[in-house]
């Protein structure tokens, strides 16, 4: 068994990540997320070997942090794609890969160190404990196939939350929901499924848009289990209409173009509108030209939008999640001058993600999504305070999902 600190084997590489994340990408996802970033570096990839395969892996990826208030760019470092194999797992391979990675950074001239986790898991838990700060990040959902996303997600949100399991147990054959595409008792949901007569005394729920948001915002987000629970057995007396937003003429001086690629021209003043637009945050990852370009390389492009006025006002660029089974699209980056930009990009995402076919919708935005989105507040960004700098929690944010990806 060999450390290595270079580049890493990309098929052995590929196994373990798709072994440990399922559903984590290919070869060219790969590529395009190592290989082609703006800044990589050999240096900053370090992973145990044996036999020919890789056992344990973890990554840096080196970017630019604008914090206004400190008048200039921060060199941090954000963790990714850190993994053991399972049968390794416990033998402290982890630990000395980070022990040895942090020996090699200390030489290098950085700030701060980053990471992209969801609230509750393992990486959150060990970063709190060494007193890293965290900011949650507005994530909004939008499911376009409701049965299709909970049936498929349910085992996985089940497995972190053991008093759902159980409260679909006592309950579960008593309810069931009622979609357009079909009928789904709730104890369908749960391992533990007693088979029951389910013909006996079952209520149905008619779900639409609305009550799909408010299910996804009750099971997800952080709340005492009490109020949780609560508002779980109270959807079916809610009785909400759907709350679909009314079209709104979008003025004849404005221009929608969906496309595949940009051009240089484009790219450039695409460029002077995050100029414009990052103005208005405290704290905000570096955008240049390279940066873009890189964007607009992601392999699994779905849209290009461009909103246009007196010359580009709003930008976004959606791409799917390379993965089988749910068809989950990202908004990898939004861009907009103001809020009537914005609810003009938000509708064009809706349409464009319906044409492809898509079951799912990612997006962070520090806007308020209308309608039938849902908000999350399960992601966070954390990171080791900087020296005599530990409130840039309350400052205002810009962060997209090409930041995280």
């Amino acid at each position: 068994m060999e450390m290595k600190n270079e580049s890493p084997p990309v098929k052995k590489t590929l196994e373990l990540l798709n072994s440990a994340f399922d559903g984590w990408g290919d070869e060219e996802y790969f590529k395009w997320k190592f290989y082609n970033y703006p800044d990589f570096k050999e240096g900053h990839n370090y992973f145990f070997q044996k036999e020919n395969g890789v056992i344990a892996f973890t990554r840096l990826f080196h970017k630019e942090l604008n914090i206004k208030k400190l008048q200039k760019n921060h060199s941090v470092f954000i963790w990714g794609d850190s993994v053991v194999a399972e049968r390794h797992r416990g033998k402290g391979l982890f630990s000395q890969l980070i022990d040895f990675r942090n020996k090699k950074i200390d030489k290098e001239n950085y700030n701060m160190e980053m990471a992209f986790v969801r609230k509750g898991n393992v990486p959150y838990h060990v970063h709190l404990k060494d007193g890293w700060n965290f900011k949650e990040l507005p994530l909004h959902i939008r499911i376009l196939s409701p049965s299709k996303v909970i049936k498929e997600y349910a085992g996985l949100v089940l497995n972190e939350k053991e008093w759902l399991e159980n409260l679909l147990g006592m309950i579960g054959d008593r309810i069931h929901l009622d979609f357009e595409e079909e009928t789904i008792y709730l104890s369908e949901l749960a391992e533990k499924n007693n088979e029951k007569d389910k013909k006996f005394l079952s209520f149905g729920l008619n779900i639409n848009n609305q009550m799909t948001k408010n299910l996804i915002e009750a099971v997800v987000n952080e709340k005492e289990t009490k109020k949780r629970v609560n508002e779980i057995l109270t959807l079916p007396f809610q009785n909400e209409s759907e709350k679909e937003d009314n079209e709104k003429t979008i003025n004849s001086d404005v221009k929608i173009e969906h496309k595949d690629d940009l051009t240089e021209e484009e790219i450039g003043k695409i460029e002077k509108l995050y100029d414009r637009a990052l103005r208005e945050y405290n704290i905000h990852f570096r955008r240049e030209k390279k940066d873009i370009h890189h964007l607009l390389e992601y392999p699994y492009i779905t849209d290009i939008i461009l909103v246009k006025k007196s010359g580009i006002e709003g930008f976004a660029v959606l791409g799917k999640y390379p993965q089988e089974g749910i068809k989950e699209i990202r908004v990898l980056e939004l861009l907009h001058k103001d809020e009537e930009i914005f609810k003009i990009l938000e509708k064009e995402i809706e349409r464009s993600c319906k044409e492809n076919e898509a079951d799912l919708i990612l997006m962070i935005s520090e806007q308020d999504s209308s309608g039938n989105w849902a908000d999350i507040n399960k992601q966070v960004v954390m990171w080791d305070p900087l020296k005599n700098e530990k409130n840039l929690k309350n400052l205002n944010w810009k962060v997209s999902f090409y930041d995280i990806v």
